[in-house]
Protein backbone atom coordinates (compact mmCIF):
# COMPACT_ATOMS: atom_id res chain seq x y z
CA UNK A 1 0.00 0.00 0.00
CA UNK A 2 1.07 3.00 -0.61
CA UNK A 3 2.03 5.47 2.24
CA UNK A 4 2.39 9.10 2.74
CA UNK A 5 3.45 10.76 5.98
CA UNK A 6 2.94 14.65 6.68
CA UNK A 7 4.57 16.14 9.08
CA UNK A 8 4.70 19.91 10.96
CA UNK A 9 7.85 20.90 11.85
CA UNK A 10 6.73 24.19 13.62
CA UNK A 11 3.67 22.21 14.95
CA UNK A 12 6.14 19.88 17.23
CA UNK A 13 7.15 20.84 20.51
CA UNK A 14 10.07 17.93 20.86
CA UNK A 15 8.45 15.59 23.26
CA UNK A 16 10.33 12.45 20.93
CA UNK A 17 7.10 10.40 21.46
CA UNK A 18 6.86 9.69 17.73
CA UNK A 19 10.25 8.54 18.14
CA UNK A 20 10.09 6.23 20.94
CA UNK A 21 6.88 4.81 18.82
CA UNK A 22 8.90 4.64 15.30
CA UNK A 23 12.63 4.83 15.60
CA UNK A 24 12.86 3.85 11.99
CA UNK A 25 11.45 6.51 10.76
CA UNK A 26 11.81 9.22 12.82
CA UNK A 27 14.99 10.78 13.88
CA UNK A 28 16.12 13.96 16.16
CA UNK A 29 17.00 16.92 14.43
CA UNK A 30 19.66 19.15 16.32
CA UNK A 31 16.91 21.93 16.92
CA UNK A 32 15.45 19.24 19.51
CA UNK A 33 12.63 18.63 17.37
CA UNK A 34 11.54 15.40 15.63
CA UNK A 35 12.43 14.43 11.51
CA UNK A 36 10.91 11.84 9.07
CA UNK A 37 14.11 9.97 8.28
CA UNK A 38 14.24 9.76 4.48
CA UNK A 39 11.58 12.87 3.73
CA UNK A 40 11.57 16.25 1.13
CA UNK A 41 11.14 19.38 3.11
CA UNK A 42 7.74 20.81 0.91
CA UNK A 43 7.90 24.21 2.95
CA UNK A 44 10.09 25.25 5.98
CA UNK A 45 7.49 24.07 8.76
CA UNK A 46 6.45 20.62 6.60
CA UNK A 47 8.04 17.67 5.36
CA UNK A 48 6.51 14.57 3.65
CA UNK A 49 8.20 11.25 2.98
CA UNK A 50 5.89 8.76 0.42
CA UNK A 51 6.91 4.91 0.01
CA UNK A 52 5.15 1.52 -0.22
CA UNK A 53 5.15 -0.38 2.58
CA UNK A 54 3.27 -3.62 4.48
CA UNK A 55 1.18 -3.42 7.30
CA UNK A 56 3.44 -3.80 10.45
CA UNK A 57 5.35 -0.91 8.87
CA UNK A 58 2.40 1.24 8.59
CA UNK A 59 1.41 -0.16 12.29
CA UNK A 60 4.58 1.44 13.37
CA UNK A 61 3.84 4.79 11.53
CA UNK A 62 0.52 4.78 13.20
CA UNK A 63 1.58 4.42 16.63
CA UNK A 64 4.32 7.06 16.48
CA UNK A 65 1.36 9.80 14.71
CA UNK A 66 -1.16 8.60 17.53
CA UNK A 67 1.62 9.11 19.97
CA UNK A 68 2.19 12.88 19.18
CA UNK A 69 0.55 14.98 21.57
CA UNK A 70 0.57 17.81 19.28
CA UNK A 71 -1.00 16.05 16.36
CA UNK A 72 1.67 17.16 14.34
CA UNK A 73 2.32 13.53 12.22
CA UNK A 74 -0.73 13.07 9.39
CA UNK A 75 -0.92 9.99 7.88
CA UNK A 76 -2.32 8.82 4.40
CA UNK A 77 -2.86 5.54 3.30
CA UNK A 78 -3.47 5.00 -0.89
CA UNK A 79 -4.66 8.45 -0.38
CA UNK A 80 -6.95 9.06 2.26
CA UNK A 81 -6.35 10.17 5.40
CA UNK A 82 -5.88 7.84 8.54
CA UNK A 83 -5.05 9.89 11.11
Amino acid sequence: MKVRIEYEHDVCVGTNACMAADPQHFELLEDGKAHIIGSAQARPEKWSWESDMDENALKTILAAAEACPVNAIHVFVDGVKKI
